[in-house]
């Protein structure tokens, strides 16, 4: 009980002061568009209109009014397909699983400690003749591996991007325009 609070206690103290604050301006989806010739466009989902969308150089925009940047229009007919993934996937699935992580391989280290019998054995040596740890010491192990494993499995499915088939047709783009649009800015 006195690791759990100890753990607690670390999470209300430490977690707030590590600022996962992010730059400001708005946040775009990362965009990889395959065109019809085969090549490949990268750049930020900025906006969609009937016949094209409009890719940003820069992962972040001040506003959401095009005049003055230095945008890329695609027209639909280009387009072979788009692989999407939402701009902050990534570092938010790590953080989250990386908490998880550290709270339940906190909780499985604890419960995982047995205190060792003193009885003598062979030779006369006990099981506590080799035990390095106490159940603090068999806690944070458990953390720190939760932690590990955790954020590696969060970054992982934070990675997960979206692929939408165009090949160059209008009625392709109306059908996925509304999972597309999805992924458009959202100003708050």
């Amino acid at each position: 009980m006195k690791t759990a609070k100890i753990l607690w206690l670390f999470l209300l103290l430490c977690l707030p002061g590590i600022g996962f604050t992010s730059p400001p301006g708005i946040k775009l989806a990362k965009a990889k568009v395959q065109l019809v010739g085969g090549r490949a466009v990268f750049g930020y989902l900025f906006s969609l209109n009937d016949s094209s969308l409009e890719l940003s150089r820069s992962s972040r925009v001040m506003n959401l009014n095009p005049a003055g940047m230095n945008n890329q229009q695609l027209a639909v007919k280009d387009i072979a397909g788009i692989k999407l993934r939402k701009g902050h996937a990534v570092t938010s699935g790590g953080v989250l699983g990386g908490l998880s992580g550290l709270l339940l391989g906190g909780i499985i280290g604890s419960i995982a400690y047995q205190p060792c019998d003193a009885t003598p054995g062979f030779l006369g040596l006990s099981e506590c003749s080799f035990t390095i740890i106490d159940q603090t010491g068999a806690t944070l192990i458990g953390a720190g591996l939760g932690v590990l494993t955790g954020s590696g499995i969060g970054i992982l499915i934070g990675h997960r991007s979206k692929n939408f088939q165009i090949s160059g047709s209008q009625r392709l783009y109306e059908q996925n325009k509304g999972k597309l649009a999805a992924y458009l800015p959202k100003v708050n």
